[in-house]
């Protein structure tokens, strides 16, 4: 459902929905741009750059998926030069 509403705040930012600012849509002005396409990073698995370490694993939560992945994404890639292999475990919920 998350997925799906950002989605469409996505679509409505493109067309220029937000900028109108009638109603609901006024508070659209103030978020983020949203990507298109949103990552995925429920149970996914990533190796550490030099094969070493220990494993870590994400957690995801419901709204850092689709509106912050390229944190995730940074985070991921700051765990495996670190040397660790990064889990994000599939089945997870919400965080709060």
């Amino acid at each position: 459902m998350l997925r799906a509403g950002s989605f469409l705040i996505a679509v409505s930012q493109r067309i220029g929905l937000a900028r109108i600012g009638v109603g609901p849509l006024r508070a659209l002005r103030g978020l983020r741009r949203l990507p298109w396409r949103l990552p995925r990073f429920f149970g996914r698995s990533w190796r550490a750059a030099e094969g070493r370490g220990s494993t870590a694993a994400v957690l995801t939560g419901c709204v850092m998926e689709p509106w912050f992945g390229e944190v995730h994404q940074a985070t991921v890639e700051v765990l495996q030069q670190a040397g660790y292999t990064v889990e994000a475990p599939a089945g997870q919920t919400c965080c709060g």
